[in-house]
């Protein structure tokens, strides 16, 4: 019984992945011009969280117009979405922060935090925080 219960979770998720995949592209590009922006100003912390509250917005519309949600209320919907979406965002702050530090503790080359440094390492900790979003929404939020 477990089985088939992991594998249909399994099979709903790859089905949810290409909806996820389009609207988590969008909200990402708002997400990385934010955070690209504010990063040299303001700092990781502060610039991934005023990106994840853009980016989560427009994730959200995008699923709402283009899924069937699992929860009727629109603002449960979007708090159940923020609270995912807090998890994946103390993934990114977390990779980033490594990432930073493998970076000027493995390199004696002096780098300058600009808008080009901060938006490749964001790339590339989005990828982990994209794993733990697309897999609780589907779970929690939105039908396959």
């Amino acid at each position: 019984m477990k089985k088939n219960r992991i594998s249909s979770y399994l099979i709903n998720y790859i089905k949810f992945v290409p909806k996820f995949f389009t609207g988590s592209f969008f909200a990402f590009l708002i997400d990385n011009l934010i955070y690209s922006s504010l990063r040299p100003l303001f700092g990781i912390s502060y610039s991934a969280c005023i990106a994840f509250l853009g980016g989560a917005s427009i994730l959200f519309v995008y699923l709402q117009i283009s899924s069937v949600s699992k929860v009727s209320s629109k603002r449960k919907s979007f708090l159940i979405l923020l609270f995912i979406g807090l998890g994946s965002l103390i993934i990114n702050i977390l990779m980033l922060n490594i990432i930073e530090i493998l970076i000027f503790s493995l390199s004696s080359f002096p780098f300058e935090i600009n808008s080009y440094y901060a938006g490749i390492t964001k790339l590339i900790s989005g990828c982990f925080g994209f794993i733990w979003s697309s897999f609780m929404t589907s779970k929690y939020l939105y039908k396959s």
